[in-house]
């Protein structure tokens, strides 16, 4: 027999009992599925999140796309009454359709929505006409893309930006 701090003696260990390895290998495996249940987690959220910032980039470009055109262009989106704007294509045609860019293997549908506003010349919130205020064009720029985790109806981001509905540009006094 063994006394306590000493080394058994050779043929006294002979190896693991079956109860060791049932509690190894359950150990083992509640590790791997928490590592499994976390990885999983993770690509998800790096998707959606891809996502997210594959529409900001185009909401963003939309809006530039926006500013770059003739303001008479513009006006003329937001006497149409549902407002939808669409810019030319490089071959100067023009379609009614949303734009259909596609990223990263995800197809996105971006839309353009014009209306006219008028703003305080103190500043404010741009809203209806009223005497005084200054005209302006609301441009809101829509990216909707499908993804499971948004439900039926998708993912959308949106932004907007205001654009002087003037021939000249407004002066902002403090």
């Amino acid at each position: 027999m063994a006394r306590r701090g000493m080394t058994p003696p050779p043929g006294a260990d002979a190896g693991f009992t079956l109860v060791e390895v049932v509690v190894s290998t359950t150990l083992i495996g509640l590790v791997m599925a928490a590592v499994t249940a976390f990885f999983v987690a993770t690509v998800t959220v790096t998707n959606v999140s891809g996502g997210q910032q594959t529409a900001v980039q185009l909401v963003t470009e939309g809006i530039e796309t926006a500013r770059a055109v003739p303001v008479a262009d513009l006006r003329a989106a937001a006497d149409n009454p549902q407002g939808r704007w669409t810019p030319p294509t490089p071959d100067g045609s023009v379609s009614d359709d949303p734009e259909q860019p596609v990223r990263n293997d995800v197809s996105f549908a971006r839309t353009w929505t014009i209306t006219t506003c008028w703003q305080p010349a103190a500043g404010g919130s741009c809203r209806a006409e009223a005497a005084g205020y200054l005209p302006f064009l609301r441009v809101v720029v829509t990216a909707t893309w499908p993804d499971r985790h948004c439900g039926t109806a998708g993912c959308s981001f949106s932004t907007s930006t205001l654009i002087s509905n003037e021939a000249r540009d407004p002066v902002f006094t403090s």
